[in-house]
């Protein structure tokens, strides 16, 4: 009874409500008649021409300000192209700190890239660092206009970044780098499979993480991740012992062990790669 009663105030409010709209409404209309006659019979200097061109005006302005301002033009009228770069992978974008001089495959993409707009590869272009966890919100700022650094083309970033994959540059696997005073090759049979209970470090916000996590749960090995901002850090622990192992591309994994070897900064401790490749990795640019 008190549904009923409550339902029937409510129908009575709401038919009082559209009364009163129609009476405002109808109040409104000629209130716009009267100004348009007056209007009409004192004389106006607004001809239909001025009405067609504010209209054609606002047309304009409203797809203008709709309309984003592309990477090219950004780059074509700033005179040079900001390139998103690695700094520490020998091979794909190394940075010499002796004498300031760029290499790899990544660089000698930039460069490329920056001929075919027109620019000179040796004055217009301007290398900014880019790591694992920040290189996506560089790119999306505008920090960067191109990314160019060992970057997995994944389904889930085509769809979820605000960015466009213009082609696969490098066709890789993931690898793990292992330290011997902490897992044996000999014994672990050179391979991931042997490294139950290791401390691994992994790049963050990288396909990586996932991939390790996968690879060890379906095999029920054990592991701790040790998160990582880039590569230096992950060498500094790798080296220092706080990480028994590094995981990231085969091709970063090669370098980094050329390196390790060459400069002796393990102390004269072994290093390994496990034979696996972990993951597939096709790189795009």
């Amino acid at each position: 009874m008190v549904l009923f009663l409550h339902l029937g105030e409510g129908i009575y409010l709401l038919h009082r409500v559209i009364s009163l709209m129609q009476r405002l409404l109808a109040s409104t209309m000629m209130l716009l008649m009267m100004t348009a006659a007056l209007a009409g019979c004192s004389g106006s200097d607004v001809t239909q021409e001025d009405v067609d061109a504010a209209r054609e005006e606002g047309r304009a302005a409203g797809i203008a300000e709709a309309t984003p301002v592309s990477t090219l033009d950004t780059i074509i009228d700033r005179g040079s192209m900001k390139c998103g770069v690695k700094e520490s992978q020998y091979g794909m974008g190394y940075l010499d700190a002796a004498t300031g001089v760029r290499s790899g495959l990544d660089i000698s993409y930039c460069r490329a890239v920056a001929a075919a707009l027109g620019l000179n590869p040796d004055t217009d272009v301007e290398y900014i660092p880019a790591s694992g966890s920040d290189r996506f919100d560089k790119l999306a700022s505008g920090t960067i206009d191109v990314l160019i650094r060992t970057t997995t083309w994944t389904t889930s970033r085509d769809a979820d970044l605000n960015a466009d994959f213009a082609g696969m540059n490098f066709f890789d696997g993931q690898g793990i780098l292992v330290r011997e005073d902490a897992y044996a090759a000999a014994t672990a049979g050179n391979s991931a499979s042997g490294l139950n209970g290791a401390n691994i470090c992994v790049g963050i916000g990288t396909t990586t993480e996932g991939n390790m996590v996968d690879w060890f749960s379906s095999r029920d090995i054990s592991f701790t991740s040790v998160p990582v901002a880039d590569a230096a850090e992950a060498t500094a622990k790798f080296i220092d012992g706080s990480c028994d192992a590094f995981t990231g591309d085969m091709s970063a994994m090669v370098a980094k062990k050329w390196q390790l070897d060459g400069d002796n900064s393990m102390g004269g401790v072994d290093i390994w790669i496990a034979s696996e490749l972990m993951s597939k990795e096709p790189l795009g640019a």
